[in-house]
């Protein structure tokens, strides 16, 4: 979360209309993100919203055009993100571009599907200077947003995977 807020502070110095939206349970306390908010000015920039259903999550990404999966580097898993990946396939779905790890397994999704960018997920300037970048240059961000849109609808989905699955156990038995 500390580096999602210093991103905010950093990306409305130059984009002062950017809002963040951050849906879903919130591991951090509750009470130091919003002493962090206040301290880096950032009322009018973030909106936290509980847990909801699919749809209704993905009506609220529908507005979205940029998704930032900040996953962190695990000490013993070097090699691996902390978390899962799903959070890229939901931005994929809802259209958007996405800035991810440079490091671990779950970012060669965006590489794939060339819709977005990977970058130091530890450092806050590294990560607004890629979000920076896409709302400058509206081209590239239409492109990673239609190129992800095209390969959750291609390739990383459920249909797809099972699809998969199928095959094998037609070969198997």
């Amino acid at each position: 979360m500390r580096v999602a807020l210093e991103t905010a502070a950093i990306v409305k110095r130059k984009h002062p209309d950017v809002l963040f939206l951050f849906i879903g349970p919130m591991k951090d306390d509750p009470n130091v993100v919003q002493k962090m908010v206040r301290d880096l000015e950032l009322e009018q920039h973030v909106r936290f919203l509980e847990a909801m259903p699919y749809r209704k999550m993905m009506a609220h990404l529908a507005h979205a055009e940029i998704g930032l999966a900040l996953h962190q580097k695990e000490r013993i898993y070097e090699h691996v993100s902390a978390g899962n990946g799903r959070k890229f396939f939901t931005y994929m779905q809802a259209g958007m571009a996405i800035i991810g790890p440079d490091f671990g397994e779950v970012g060669k999704a965006v590489e794939l599907a060339d819709c977005g960018v990977l970058t130091d997920t530890h450092d806050p300037s590294k990560v607004a200077e890629e979000v920076q970048k896409l709302l400058s240059d509206r081209e590239t961000l239409a492109r990673y947003q239609r190129n992800g849109r095209r390969g959750f609808e291609t390739c990383f989905n459920w249909e797809q995977e099972q699809e998969k699955v199928k095959r094998f156990f037609e070969e198997v038995l």
